[in-house]
């Protein structure tokens, strides 16, 4: 039996307990500091497990956000086999104790004890250039979803000052919209300034897309906006706010155009990336989530365990005679990856640019299913071919 040693990581520390065999504790508990010197006292408490059972210990601890990386990077560099678990598995299989004691101790023990009662696979580390990939695609993310809040709170603002406003442009928060609206915040700033100076203005933020005569046209059209809006003292407050706003827009698409700047340039020789953009509906972007999420496909050893970790597969229940007609995805593992693969699954069943995934919609939609079933079953079904396609190396067929 394979010694064992349960880490409990938090935040600049960890908790050790070492394990000869199951049961057979070694040594005390061991509290080290992530430093040098505490990585140092800590090699040498493995080595001297090592040396006494004859054999390399196997390390086991909770994926901690990222927290546990440095122990990663250190027993990868020393050579080490180290397990990374959900710690939704170690809560759950800690709640059938009958004593329930929850400390940073307890935690190492419990987590060195569970190697012998569960089967697990060795952590499989994502390469540098992935992990880079997928900090540069999660803050994508984290600053999309703020633009997000602050266009609409932005819009939000518009409707009380200048209701009519978004009818002028097609785009209401296109570059030409937003540079016209920095000038006419109000529609008394309209009413005050000659058609003229109005119709030079929105030329100069749309050139050269379109030409004079269309910039005299929206002129005329913002007037007329204008003399319909409900015009009123306007608060001091939401005209700062407003502006306010307009710089936050400005600022948060820069940094997200940085963002994807940077990450056209990690992916550019990256030969899975390649491969998943030959599938129809997956843009840049998308395949880049995709490939910082997944990592190394080397990591999954079966379809199964990738869709699993996407959260995309169907929860089953049955129990004696009955059995569940009616089955929700498990929504567990990568939520980022989940996200991807619907916009996907979606985009590619998009003006049907996917065939084989069209046809497959269809079937599924033809047995039943509702839309979103059948759109996560696609996502499903495209999680199956992205393994394929990665492991043997070969591109997308659209036939």
């Amino acid at each position: 039996m394979r010694p064992a040693v349960g880490i409990d990581v938090s935040k600049g520390e960890s908790h050790i307990q070492a394990f000869r065999k199951q049961k057979d504790v070694f040594g005390r508990i061991l509290n080290i500091q992530h430093t040098k010197e505490g990585f140092r006292e800590f090699h040498a408490f493995s080595q001297k497990l090592e040396r006494e059972v004859e054999q390399k210990p196997v390390f086991i601890m909770e994926a901690t956000g990222h927290y546990h990386l440095p122990m990663i990077f250190f027993l990868e560099e020393k050579g080490y086999e180290a397990i990374v678990i959900n710690p939704y598995i170690s809560s759950h299989t800690r709640k059938h104790s009958l004593r329930r004691v929850k400390t940073d101790v307890a935690d190492a023990y419990h987590l060195g004890q569970l190697f012998y009662k569960e089967e697990f696979e060795t952590y499989k580390q994502r390469s540098q250039q992935a992990i880079k990939l997928r900090q540069l695609t999660r803050q994508r993310d984290s600053l999309t979803d703020m633009h997000t809040q602050i266009k609409l709170q932005f819009q939000a603002t518009i409707e009380k000052i200048f209701p009519t406003y978004p009818k002028l442009f097609h785009k209401f928060f296109s570059k030409a919209s937003l540079q016209v609206l920095e000038s006419y915040t109000t529609p008394a700033s309209v009413l005050e300034t000659p058609k003229e100076q109005i119709a030079n203005d929105i030329y100069e933020a749309i050139k050269p897309a379109r030409d004079y005569n269309w910039a005299e046209g929206k002129a005329d059209h913002l007037i007329e906006l204008a003399n319909i809006a409900p015009i009123q003292d306007i608060e001091e407050g939401l005209l700062i706010n407003l502006n306010i706003q307009m710089k936050l827009l400005e600022q948060y698409l820069m940094h997200i155009t940085t963002l994807e700047k940077e990450i056209k340039t990690v992916t550019k020789d990256m030969e899975e990336y390649h491969l998943l953009t030959s599938i129809p509906g997956v843009g840049d972007i998308t395949a880049a989530d995709i490939i910082a999420e997944i990592g190394s496909i080397d990591r999954f050893n079966n379809p199964r365990k990738l869709v699993a970790f996407a959260g995309v597969d169907p929860e089953v229940y049955s129990s004696g005679r009955f059995t569940s007609s009616s089955n929700r995805i498990s929504k567990r593992g990568s939520r980022q990856l989940r996200r991807a693969m619907y916009m996907a699954a979606k985009c590619g069943l998009s003006g049907k640019v996917n065939g084989p995934l069209q046809a497959f919609y269809d079937k599924k939609r033809a047995e039943g299913k509702p839309f979103k079933v059948a759109v996560m079953a696609c996502a499903n079904k495209l999680l199956h071919w992205i393994y394929a396609m990665l492991t043997k190396k070969e591109y997308f067929i659209n036939e």
